[in-house]
């Protein structure tokens, strides 16, 4: 049988097919694939150059307008953008009166912005697409914690390497399967961080029945990681509160009047739950679930790699390279 074509982001010689389901070969196997995607899937220098332009001219639009400062948050600054990821501008010390959004989204149509929509939400925003670099961009006015939660993330980050693989294989399952924004339903990109750090969390704690996992991103500790998060996810009952600045990360809700009520706190502002807007998220647990059993029944001669069992190696159209 002809084996398929590798994907993008795999080599001839990196993935050995593995003696069985979860051995630690496949493990390790799958660990490798999955560093090899991050890297592969971060943005390139030259992608990160239109990003940069983009902001710049942003950046001069809003202070012409108002004299005010704009600043980048999310995953443009946490290093967890995928290329065609949404950059996330704040303007600072301006409130989100309607009067301003009205000026912002004229102020962007002039500038030959294309799709300029004002959206109405908790924090309101104006969404638009660049025509040149054909990135998206959300600019709010005035969000709380925006630059604190860069710093956060980035510390969890740098406690916990093996996270940033994780989440950017997460995140493009979830891209690839339109459960990546919450406006539809589904997972942010913050929101899956904070998920993935909570179970990292949750296999520190004594008495859970896992050992400590070792700080270091090998690629036996990533896989290892990876099959316990999908494992974990697809089997949890979701009356729970995710929590990962506190201990336990997660811990059971009692009030089981509403079904299934899932909530993530921010650690910022613990009245915060993050997927308050995530009403698909028994769509998000069902297709960790499907993604857990593919990954399961991996075939050398059936999948091209490991990975491509539920991460899709020709739906990639989104990234524009």
């Amino acid at each position: 049988m002809h084996l398929p074509s590798l994907p993008l982001w795999a080599s001839e010689n990196t993935f050995a097919p593995p003696i069985s389901n979860f051995s630690k070969t496949m493990i390790k196997n799958l660990g490798e694939e999955v560093i090899a995607f991050a890297d592969w899937i971060t943005a390139s220098s030259e992608e990160q150059e239109m990003r940069n332009d983009l902001i710049l001219r942003v950046h001069s639009l809003v202070k012409s307008l108002w004299g005010k400062e704009l600043s980048v948050f999310g995953s443009t600054e946490t290093g967890l953008a995928l290329p065609s990821s949404d950059i996330d501008f704040v303007v600072n010390s301006l409130p989100a009166h309607e009067q301003h959004l009205d000026q912002l989204a004229y102020t962007l149509k002039q500038a030959g912005m294309l799709h300029v929509e004002i959206i109405q939400a908790k924090v309101p925003l104006v969404k638009f697409v660049d025509p040149q670099s054909q990135l998206s961009g959300d600019v709010s006015f005035g969000v709380p914690n925006a630059q604190e939660s860069v710093e956060l993330v980035k510390a969890y980050l740098s406690k916990h390497p093996v996270a940033k693989p994780l989440i950017l294989v997460l995140k493009t399952l979830l891209r690839q399967n339109n459960l990546n924004l919450v406006h539809s339903g589904g997972l942010s990109s913050y929101a899956v961080t904070l998920l993935v750090i909570s179970y990292l969390r949750l296999l520190q704690m004594p008495n859970q029945g896992h050992e400590s996992r070792p700080k270091r991103c090998d690629a036996f500790s990533v896989g290892e990681t990876l099959i316990g998060f999908l494992t974990y996810f697809s089997l949890l009952d979701l009356r729970v509160v995710f929590s990962p600045a506190s201990t336990p990360p997660v811990v059971p809700i009692t009030d089981t009047s509403n079904y299934p009520q899932f909530i993530l706190e921010d650690p910022l502002d613990l009245s915060n739950d993050i997927t308050r807007g995530s009403f698909h998220i028994l769509y998000v647990q069902r297709l960790f679930w499907y993604s857990l059993q593919a990954l399961s029944m991996y075939v050398p001669h059936a999948s091209p790699s490991i990975l491509s069992t539920f991460i899709n190696p020709r739906d990639f159209g989104f990234l524009r390279r």
